[in-house]
Order: structure tokens, then C-alpha cells, then sequence
């Protein structure tokens, strides 16, 4: 009916072809029908139809549409009416693939692939020959170095936008050495200022040690009993960290999360090990929202044997980070070679490394 309501509009189709009208009685001819396939394949997996990169003619749409509505009738009733397309569900490919197929039809236009319409309906880009193909097989490269033990030869690779003046996309540069700085890759302790009287436990984990820190699945733990495990399967575990979850640090078990108080954080999934240690404090400026304001230091490395540099300031010394909800870390460096000019710039005209990681 839809059809022959758009073919009523003449003046639509002046200078286009009007739509025509499928007949399904000529494509699904009565008795060509197939016996119901088993529920685990797909309809197209069913009839047959298993080349993915092949264009189905007009009676196989028909056949595969057909079928895909009876299986969702069949075997999954309580979809019928409330199902969401998903490019993983190959039943809900198969219908979208053969109703486009038709509608396609209808209108004259170049039937598609059940693969091509996959990635159309998905919105998948393949990447086949693209940047992540590129990068992904640069670190199974770089694995395969750290595993045979040959870090000599490790290399930091960069896939440029543009060739470089040796027409190269891919650039090797020796790695920068370990930053003794890092809360992740070195043994520093982690100094986390913040008010333990109002700062919750859920908000120390998702704020900081996630989002702050990056960590993935944290298992928190003191000397004095206190625990708490992301990766916890017992019920009564989980039970205890969601109730945990909703506590200021001081009222949690094992005498509370208090000023001094050293938290140990693993991530088994990571690898991870650090040790937080919390100091309570109220000191925030008035735009950072208290109370999931935080200031998050790591260890302050030794000092070196050259001379100091005059220009650096003591806050660059302290290296502090101020976080509230932010996942750019902004670093500002000053160039010693240019503290040796006339003309000083201004302070509030330095120029900022942001650094996101």
C-alpha cells in the first residue's frame, strides 16, 4: 500500500522513475518454502545463504525475510515489538539486510551484501589496511621484543599524518627512560590531599584511583583490616562494597581512612601495585567543589648534581596536580634557554604542554 500511495503522486515522479511493486507470490513462489531451521542459525544461515560478501537475489531476500520474521515469532516471542538492532545479533542483520534489499527493489537501487549492510546498519568503519591494522601489528612487534628479553632494540614507533622529507609514515625513536615520578610504572608513593570527614570511598575510587590514576579493576587494602575489591564473586563481598561504597573515609571499617592512613591499591588485570597515602585536608579554592576535591602528588625524585635551574618556581618543584573531575593534566615547563633572553615573557603568557593520557 505504501508503494502504490507513492506511485499515486505523479508529480513526484516527473523526472524519476516511480517505485514499483514487489509481488511476493512471483519471488516465493506456494510450496518453495524451506522446513524451519534449527533455533541457534541465523535465517540466512538456515536457507543456506552463508557467503556474507554475497548479493542475494530479489527471491532470497524474500526467503531470508520471511524467515528471519518467523524466527523471531518461533523463537524469540518476547522481542517481537521491543527488539533493538544490534550488529552482533546475525537474526537482526538478516532481516534488516533482506527488508533494505527489497526496499532497494521497490525504488530501482543496487542491492547490497549482508556484510555491506552490516557495516552500513553499524556504522562500521573495517579496518582493514588502516591506522589501528598499522599500530596494532607495531605492538605485537614490540611485544615480541619484551618477550624474548631484547629491550635494546624496543622502540617507540609514531604513524605520522604525513611523509616525513625520507618519505616515511612510520618513525622509531628510542623510548624516553622510566619517569621515577610515575605512580604506575615506579615504586612512588601516591600522596592524595583531600577531606576525609566528607570524601566517600566510592568517590576515592572512581575519581582518583580510575580516573586519576587509570586503574581498571582496584583492590584497596590496609594494615589494620580494611578491604575493598572491585574483583570480588562472593555475594556477601560484593554485598560489603556496595554498602562501603556510600561511607566517608573516616567511618569505614578497621578504624577508618584517616589523615596519614597508607592504602595499598593492586590491579591484577594491570599488573599494578601502589601505595596511597591520604592526607586530610580542607585548603581548595572556592571554584574546586568541595567535597570531591582532591590533590593527587607522587614521590618527588632526588635531587639532581646539576645546577638548579633559577627559572623554575616552587610550585614546578613540588610537581602538584590539582584534579576535581578532569582527565587533562596540564604541565607547565619553561625553556632554561629562554630565561637567558633580554625581554622575560609574561607569566600569564606561557605557553602549556596539555598531556592526556
Amino acid at each position: 500500500q505504501d508503494i502504490e500511495s507513492l506511485q499515486g503522486m505523479t508529480e513526484m515522479w516527473e523526472k524519476r522513475t516511480p517505485p514499483s511493486v514487489l509481488d511476493l507470490e512471483q519471488l516465493v513462489p506456494e510450496g518453495s518454502a524451506q522446513a524451519p531451521s534449527p533455533p541457534a542459525l541465523s535465517a540466512s544461515a538456515g536457507l543456506g545463504l552463508k557467503d556474507t560478501h554475497k548479493v542475494w537475489s530479489l527471491a532470497e531476500s524474500a526467503r531470508v525475510f520471511l524467515e528471519s520474521i518467523r524466527k523471531f515469532h518461533d523463537d524469540r516471542p518476547g522481542a517481537v515489538g521491543t527488539a533493538i538492532f544490534d550488529k552482533d545479533d546475525n537474526l537482526a542483520v538478516d532481516f534488516v539486510a533482506a527488508a533494505s534489499n527489497l526496499r532497494a527493489a521497490n525504488f530501482g537501487l543496487a542491492l547490497q551484501s549482508w556484510f555491506d549492510i552490516k557495516g552500513m546498519a553499524g556504522n562500521i568503519i573495517h579496518a582493514i589496511a588502516t591506522t589501528n591494522a598499522i599500530i596494532s601489528g607495531l605492538i605485537v612487534i614490540e611485544a615480541v621484543k619484551v618477550l624474548s628479553g631484547n629491550m635494546s632494540r624496543a622502540r617507540d614507533t609514531y604513524c605520522v599524518q604525513y611523509p616525513t622529507s625520507m618519505r616515511k609514515m612510520l618513525v622509531p625513536v628510542q623510548p624516553a627512560p622510566p619517569n621515577p615520578k610515575c605512580y604506575v610504572c615506579s615504586k612512588a608513593n601516591v600522596v592524595v590531599e583531600l577531606d576525609t570527614t566528607s570524601f566517600t570511598l566510592g568517590t576515592l575510587v572512581d575519581k582518583v584511583v580510575k580516573r586519576a590514576m587509570g586503574v581498571n579493576v582496584p583492590m584497596l587494602f590496609t594494615d589494620s583490616g580494611f578491604l575493598y575489591d572491585e574483583g570480588a564473586e562472593e555475594k556477601s563481598e560484593i554485598c560489603t562494597n556496595v554498602r562501603n561504597r556510600a561511607k566517608v573515609l573516616v567511618d569505614l571499617p578497621g578504624g577508618g581512612l584517616k589523615d596519614n592512613v597508607q592504602v595499598s591499591v593492586n590491579d591484577d588485570s594491570q599488573e599494578f601495585e601502589c601505595t596511597i597515602t591520604l592526607k586530610h585536608s580542607t585548603d581548595f579554592d572556592r571554584e574546586q567543589l568541595l567535597p570531591e576535591a582532591f590533590r593527587l602528588k607522587g614521590e618527588i625524585p632526588t635531587a639532581s648534581t646539576e645546577p638548579a635551574d633559577t627559572t623554575a618556581t616552587k610550585e614546578d618543584a613540588n610537581d602538584t596536580v590539582t584534579s576535581v573531575d578532569d582527565d587533562v593534566e596540564i604541565l607547565e615547563e619553561e625553556n632554561a634557554e629562554q630565561s637567558t633572553k633580554k625581554r622575560k615573557r609574561a607569566d600569564d603568557d606561557k605557553e602549556d604542554d596539555i598531556v592526556i593520557l
